[in-house]
């Protein structure tokens, strides 16, 4: 007997500028990312500007997406001066994830990617390289950033629980 799979919903926090912008090209590469691994997916935009915490209660996992924008270093009891340091910080959006982290850690799957893993780190207590340098910052502050999709290497570490996750993808 065939079981119909049933419908997820994934909750996404927004890139910078997506509320400016609605749904930018690089919020819909997490929406393909997670459809093509599931299509029974609902996804909900959770949103600083939106205020739609309350939101988070339907998901049955969240996904912290990257942005163009640092973390406050003040999260982290770091200064915002620093080599490279943007011209300001998203304090609305760095306060609305920590909510949500706060909300989900113990309750629903959650996954971090570039910007998102670092605020999952910081709101564990973790701190930050705040300058990566000039020629990694040219990867990330392009203007291409808000439509071309990027990939950077990763190395899995040995006997993790990730490895035992992705092993069989190699």
């Amino acid at each position: 007997m065939n079981k119909a799979k049933k419908k997820i919903t994934i909750g996404i926090t927004s890139t910078d500028n997506t509320a400016v912008m609605g749904i930018t090209k690089r919020h819909l590469f997490y929406q393909r990312w997670i459809c093509r691994s599931y299509a029974e997916t609902n996804i909900i935009l959770l949103d600083e500007e939106q205020n739609n915490f309350e939101e988070v209660y339907a998901c049955q996992g969240i996904v912290f997406s990257g942005g163009v924008t640092d973390i406050n270093p003040n999260m982290y009891q770091k200064d915002t001066d620093y080599p490279h340091a943007p011209l300001h910080f998203n304090n609305k959006r760095d306060d609305f994830e920590k909510k949500l982290f706060n909300y989900a850690q113990d309750k629903i799957p959650i996954l971090g990617i570039c910007r998102g893993l670092q605020l999952i780190n910081v709101c564990l207590g973790g701190s930050l390289k705040r300058d990566i340098g000039e020629t990694e910052n040219q990867i990330h502050r392009t203007e291409n950033s808000m439509i071309a999709d990027k990939a950077h290497d990763i190395k899995v570490i040995e006997n993790t629980q990730l490895a035992k996750i992705v092993s069989p993808l190699k």
